[in-house]
């Protein structure tokens, strides 16, 4: 029994840590160049509303894209990151894939 918990335990594991990824990777460039540019109109309402929803508006455009990708090809992103072995880890991914797009919604900018 511990085996067949430590495997499922594996696969999400896995799977989790792949749709990390993208989220993390796309938050943090968008934040620190983000902080540049906010930190120069901070001065101004109006500008930094629109600098802000501009550059957030960027990254839900790039963030969408992986999403679907994510959604649509789990297999063959598992198979080329995890190798055949971690076959069963597609489907879990697959099902967790519009939590990078949740991910970038919650997270403005990292």
């Amino acid at each position: 029994m511990r085996s067949a918990t430590a495997h499922a335990l594996g696969i999400y594991g896995c799977s989790y840590q792949l749709v990390n990824i993208p989220t993390g990777n796309l938050n943090s460039a968008a934040g620190e160049a983000a902080f540049a540019g906010l930190s120069g109109v901070q001065d101004d309402r109006q500008r930094f509303g629109r600098y802000f929803l501009k550059r957030y508006s960027l990254v839900l455009a790039v963030t969408l894209p992986v999403t679907v990708a994510f959604a649509l090809f789990s297999d063959d992103l598992i198979r080329v990151v995890l190798g055949r072995k971690w076959a069963a880890s597609a489907t879990l991914l697959r099902l967790l894939a519009p939590t990078i797009l949740v991910f970038a919604i919650i997270n403005p900018l990292g």
